[in-house]
């Protein structure tokens, strides 16, 4: 998650996704890989942070790159000219949802993992099966009052682990001007979730 990307992994990937905001991983690799990388934007872009955002999706079409990600349907509107992917973060439950973001611009969406299997099929939409997932969006650097945020100069450094009372670890991971994202443990649906992709 923000790390340094593997080309083997960008190769075999029909889409791989990294942060808008770090041009410094997407852009070395733009030329080769625009047809598979999907730029993600931030969750929250404020008012002050816009014309910042806009110049980056800009450079982001100059480069090659064709897609990219939003996890706010406000976001759509910035992404002429890409094939917009609808993020889990929309927290796409129903299939109105779905048509929804699809009628404002979105090609696929993935559908929250809260949702039935059933309608990640009805709509064609992703869904996810195995990975860590995306539990609480914080503005405030909560990584700052756990262990001081060491990311200064790049807040994707940053990053903490919260410990509950069952010992699982949440790992919290650094964003855009220093907001947090808090991830459940690693998550993977059980037989009849996987039996019911290959439905």
């Amino acid at each position: 998650m923000g790390q340094k990307p593997n080309e083997d992994c960008i190769a075999a990937a029909v889409r791989y996704e990294m942060p808008l905001e770090r041009p410094s991983l997407w852009k070395p690799l733009a030329g080769k890989y625009g047809d598979r990388l999907c730029l993600v934007l931030p969750r929250t872009v404020y008012d002050g942070d816009a014309k910042e955002i806009i110049k980056l999706i800009s450079e982001a079409k100059e480069t090659g790159v064709s897609m990219v990600c939003v996890e706010n349907p406000e976001h759509i509107s910035l992404c002429g000219g890409f094939d917009v992917y609808g993020g889990m973060c929309l927290n796409v439950t129903n299939s109105f949802t779905a048509d929804t973001l699809r009628l404002l611009g979105c090609k696929q969406i993935t559908v929250s993992p809260e949702a039935n299997m059933a309608l990640a099929r009805e709509t064609e939409s992703a869904y996810i099966v195995y990975g860590k997932l995306p539990l609480m969006h914080t503005r405030t650097c909560i990584i700052t009052n756990i262990c001081g945020c060491t990311g200064r100069k790049d807040p994707h450094d940053c990053r903490a682990l919260l410990t509950d009372r069952t010992g699982a670890g949440f790992e919290i991971l650094g964003g855009y001007r220093h907001t947090n994202t808090i991830y459940t443990p690693p998550h993977k649906h059980d037989i009849q979730f996987r039996a019911a992709l290959a439905a």
